[in-house]
């Protein structure tokens, strides 16, 4: 879900930025405003289309050649990007045509890896105090977790842990959460018979 909505977010920011970002390069694809035309409105409103949809064939029904081949660029330039984000590639950036592009492709590939091992830092360290608690038969040391879901899981596991090795169901009780306590004691109850 994160992957798709940063995804999403790239693509509206390369789109919105798309018709400048030439210009900037040192490459003049724009020709001057002077009459606008119905095939000036026409061929903007191909390019949005054409970039909102990734569809570079669209953007072949566009009269204005540079305006054509901007469109072109762009659409390769967003289809890059995504694909680099969503495989965690940053070599896929180098294909980038344009330098703004690439740089923004590189950089949101950077912080999705680091958010990633960030993520995985923090469940790791869920992992390990949770094994610790139920090692040592200890629910106090859930109270690490920060996530309020997997707290409480690591309590349930641990209490049903040491309701499982002494058979008795009344450690449940301990658990709090009444859905909790029940399949705690359904579990202990169904060992005992």
């Amino acid at each position: 879900m994160k992957k798709s909505l940063i995804a999403l977010m790239l693509i509206t920011a390369f789109t919105f930025s798309g018709c400048t970002l030439f210009q900037e390069d040192g490459l003049k694809l724009q020709e001057p405003l002077t009459d606008v035309s119905g095939d000036t409105v026409l061929d903007n409103q191909i390019f949005t289309a054409a970039t909102n949809a990734l569809d570079v064939k669209r953007c072949d029904e566009i009269k204005n050649t540079a305006k054509k081949e901007e469109c072109k660029v762009t659409v390769n330039n967003i289809l890059l990007s995504s694909d680099a984000f969503n495989k965690l590639d940053k070599s896929i950036c180098s294909k980038i045509a344009n330098e703004r592009y690439k740089e923004s492709c590189v950089k949101a590939v950077e912080d999705k890896i680091n958010s990633d091992n960030k993520n995985n830092k923090q469940e790791e360290m869920r992992l390990s105090a949770e094994q610790e608690a139920i090692n040592k038969g200890d629910a106090t040391l859930c109270n690490e977790i920060t996530d309020a879901g997997q707290k409480n899981s690591c309590k349930y596991n641990v209490i049903v842990n040491q309701a499982l090795q002494k058979n008795d169901p009344s450690l449940c009780d301990k658990i709090g959460d009444k859905s909790f306590i029940a399949m705690c004691k359904d579990g202990v109850n169904s060992i005992e018979k």
